[in-house]
């Protein structure tokens, strides 16, 4: 576990449990915030090359939540 994010704005990183690979829906229509493990912003739009991603809606920011990672295969 670690922490990665900017100073202003950090999240928890843990990936003990990625063994799947999973999707993101934006349920409330708001575009997806993508980073990377090391919690640089990559933009909006999901990251095509293979990896683990980070990604946080506004929804998720206002409530607390750290987003959701992500195994692109």
């Amino acid at each position: 576990m670690t922490v990665a994010g900017p100073p202003w704005e950090p999240f928890v990183v843990d990936i003990s449990d990625a063994l799947s690979i999973s999707s993101v829906e934006d349920v409330d229509g708001s575009p997806s915030a993508w980073y990377s493990l090391q919690g640089i912003y990559l933009g909006t739009t999901k990251p095509t090359k293979p990896g683990v991603y980070f990604s946080r809606t506004t929804k998720d920011r206002l409530q607390g939540k750290n987003g959701r990672k992500i195994v692109i295969k």
